[in-house]
């Protein structure tokens, strides 16, 4: 008997066989890491909408207790938010991520017209007054209420739809679509 061919090394069957188990592996995981990528976005934008309230108060300490005025909200909250990255929902279609922020990029928050200009003080339940909020305008600077909340929504929680919404205490929570605007209990 001749075994001086004899390797004891992977056949090219045996290294077609551990490819395609390979493919196999990565064609299982992948929807299951890209799911993993999109709910990571969601707890961002939560944190981007408290950090908005909680520049609003600032701006409010400093103007008398009231919110921005009507027009550039954003620009007037600049000075007390840290980056240009938390006015942007990560979630906002045509969203690029980078290290920078950019100012070119889609916004998906609006300020709630209500609110625009009003004393802080003269807020009814101020815990439960929507401010700042998931949009479908993703524009700069939008004013308006609920007619701009996206439909569906734009996080998904457990298999359900819904929108981030920022109080007027500076807390953010995930509502379900249709419940957005419904004050919480």
């Amino acid at each position: 008997m001749d075994r001086r061919h004899d390797r004891g090394g992977l056949t090219a069957l045996g290294l077609a066989i551990l490819a395609g188990l390979l493919l196999l592996a990565v064609a299982v995981l992948y929807p299951v890491f890209a799911q993993a990528k999109v709910c990571d976005r969601r707890p961002t934008c939560l944190s981007n909408l408290k950090q908005i309230g909680v520049a609003m108060i600032m701006y409010g300490t400093d103007y008398d207790d009231h919110y921005p005025r009507k027009g550039p909200w954003m620009d007037d909250l600049q000075p007390y938010m840290k980056s240009w990255e938390m006015r942007q929902c990560p979630q906002a279609p045509g969203h690029v991520f980078s290290d920078e922020g950019s100012k070119d990029h889609p916004y998906g928050y609006a300020f709630h017209r209500t609110m625009v200009g009003k004393d802080a003080n003269k807020v009814v339940d101020i815990e439960r007054a929507i401010v700042v909020f998931d949009s479908s305008n993703l524009a700069k600077n939008v004013i308006g209420g609920a007619e701009l909340l996206p439909r569906p929504g734009r996080h998904k929680k457990d298999d359900v739809s819904g929108n981030n919404i920022g109080y007027g205490d500076s807390h953010s929570k995930w509502r379900p679509v249709g419940q957005e605007w419904v004050p919480e209990m």
